[in-house]
């Protein structure tokens, strides 16, 4: 009688929560900024991120050969020419 009566109130909570508006998705707003709009972005060593974003090219697909061959012409030393090529490109 008492399992009777727990699987009689699970399904009751079942169909209870069932009933229930499914949860709203939550939502993503990005808003378009400048690169000088970024904290720190002429402070930064782009140079360093340049660096890092050509090892990644090694990776990426085809569609990306142009992105990844004018990044490949910089030096990692110069984070003037570093920053202009993110800007340029991204």
């Amino acid at each position: 009688m008492k399992a009777l009566r727990r699987i009689s109130i699970i399904g009751l909570l079942l169909a209870l929560a069932a009933c229930g508006e499914p949860p709203e998705e939550p939502r993503l707003d990005l808003e378009k900024i400048s690169f000088g709009d970024r904290e720190g972005w002429r402070d930064d060593n782009q140079g360093l991120a340049l660096a890092a974003f050509r090892r990644s090219c090694a990776k990426m697909s085809a569609e990306w050969r142009d992105v990844c061959d004018a990044a490949g012409a910089l030096a990692d030393d110069d984070d003037g020419a570093a920053r202009d090529y993110f800007e340029t490109h991204f």
